[in-house]
């Protein structure tokens, strides 16, 4: 297993109410898009988070506040230190087809948006969703990049009061959509899995499952009945290879055991 490295936090950026991007100084940070690192914090535990930005100087982290762990990172401030290991992940996005869409809800935006960025001279159109306007997260950044955005939001404050999967369709015929990358809510991607399944369009989703090492010696991200591991093998996969699986109908908790989603 590899070691952690200890890095300073060099700024902390608010995001939305229950959002924060920790800014760290890490330098050189090479990954592939949709690959992931695990972060430590003494005493408290690690957890696995995408990276939401980088270059020569420095890498960044978004967090939504969902437990006791990213409750704390949330705490952390500016010249704080943190561990962190990796990137990890042998599945990552890679880019296809000229009109791409991206299929984002909550924070799911987070581990596309430098593949949208790094790909932006393609025709993209991103569905983005949020349960609230509040929640909404790099929309500006959307924008730069020349996408075209569609805003959907649960109760509707925002855009369209409706769900991401439930615009792709429409967007598929408008568009002329020739792959789709995806994350977000699990059950919101299975829908996606059958519309692109359906329609026999290439599309890549990224995954997230409870894991405690990372590396693929836990098994606490396994997907049955394969038997892939979303640390290992993904967490990035393409949809012929988790179409067959538990995928969007049961998650393992912290003890192993399943629960439906």
């Amino acid at each position: 297993m590899d070691t952690f490295e200890t890095v300073k936090i060099s700024g902390v950026r608010k995001e939305t109410p229950t959002v924060n991007t920790l800014v760290l100084d890490k330098r050189s940070c090479r990954m592939e898009y949709g690959q992931f690192y695990m972060l430590w914090i003494p005493g408290v535990g690690e957890k696995p988070y995408a990276c939401s930005g980088a270059n020569e100087k420095s890498m960044e982290i978004t967090v939504k506040h969902a437990g006791p762990f990213s409750g704390k990172l949330q705490n952390l401030k500016k010249g704080d230190l943190i561990g962190i290991r990796g990137p990890y992940g042998k599945g990552y996005f890679t880019p296809k087809g000229k009109n791409p869409c991206y299929v984002a809800g909550g924070l799911g935006i987070v581990p596309m948006i430098s593949l949208l960025e790094g790909t932006k001279g393609k025709k993209a159109t991103v569905i983005l969703g949020a349960k609230t306007k509040e929640e909404i997260i790099f929309a500006d950044r959307i924008k730069k990049t020349g996408a075209d955005i569609r805003i959907v939001t649960d109760d509707g404050s925002a855009g369209i009061k409706a769900f991401p999967h439930q615009l792709l369709s429409g967007v598929i015929k408008e568009k002329k959509i020739d792959s789709v990358y995806c994350c977000g809510p699990e059950a919101m991607m299975r829908e996606v899995l059958k519309i692109v399944s359906e329609k026999k369009i290439p599309a890549q989703f990224s995954l997230e499952r409870y894991m405690k090492c990372g590396i693929g010696l836990c098994g606490s991200c396994a997907l049955d009945p394969s038997g892939l591991l979303v640390c290992k093998d993904g967490p990035v996969f393409d949809a012929e290879r988790i179409k067959d699986s538990e995928f969007g109908s049961y998650k393992r908790d912290s003890a192993g055991s399943k629960t439906r989603i």
